[in-house]
């Protein structure tokens, strides 16, 4: 009798241990619905973002701008490859060059946290409080004089419009030359500055951010022929 009661208890503790195991494991809906989360914030990740705002504390390896909407933003520079400062001359200057007070573009990743790693800055001019806008995206589509760019920092389309008197130019290792909007195409990084007119921007001036070109593959040195040996 004592084995009988002893083979049951044993079997409903076994039970119950495989209840709370099955209980919690998750489904396999649940890892799904899981990965497709991890996918998007990867996603997310990956995508190259811009901070403008003025610089209001600069430690070793990290910024702090301040936005126009009054918005705090940390930016790491510890990637930092280039610092340009913009103007009718582009010129390249060294990091230590920007100055608390300096208005910038920091282009690069967010992470996780929220802070910018940094591969580009450029030292620029704040737009003024009136309808002046400054955005920074990749184009999406070209129609005539319009240009599609999608916004950085929200991922918003965004219609612009160029005009006869718009100066288009391409910004390359600190090098400014000028150019026109047939050089433009889907994926390029464009700076934009320009004037609010309802929900499109006309163009004043459209850079394209170029961060260097692909390095053209070496040839393969063909193999020195053995000398066969005498007979």
């Amino acid at each position: 009798m004592k084995k009988i009661l002893a083979l049951s208890v044993s079997l409903i503790g076994i039970s119950l241990l495989a209840g709370v195991t099955f209980a919690q494991s998750p489904s396999p809906d649940d890892q799904t619905i899981k990965q497709k989360v991890q996918q998007k914030v990867q996603q997310a990740l990956n995508q190259p973002k811009a901070y403008l705002g003025t610089v209001t504390d600069d430690t070793q390896g990290t910024m702090q701008v301040k936005t126009q909407t009054g918005e705090i933003k940390q930016i790491s520079t510890k990637s930092v490859t280039a610092v340009i400062k913009t103007g009718l001359v582009d010129k390249e200057v060294k990091l230590t060059d920007v100055a608390i007070g300096d208005f910038i573009a920091a282009l690069g990743y967010k992470n996780s946290n929220g802070v910018l790693d940094a591969k580009r800055i450029l030292i620029t001019t704040p737009p003024t409080p009136s309808s002046i806008n400054q955005t920074i995206g990749k184009v999406v589509k070209i129609q005539k004089k319009v240009l599609s760019i999608q916004r950085l920092k929200d991922s918003q389309n965004i219609d612009i419009n160029v005009t006869a008197n718009t100066d288009i130019m391409i910004s390359k290792d600190a090098k400014q030359t000028v150019s026109k909007l047939t050089d433009l195409a889907p994926g390029n990084l464009v700076l934009i500055v320009g004037t609010i007119n309802g929900s499109s921007i006309d163009a004043r001036t459209v850079v394209k951010l170029v961060t260097g070109s692909t390095p053209a593959a070496s040839p393969t040195p063909s193999p020195t022929p053995k000398a066969l040996p005498s007979p």
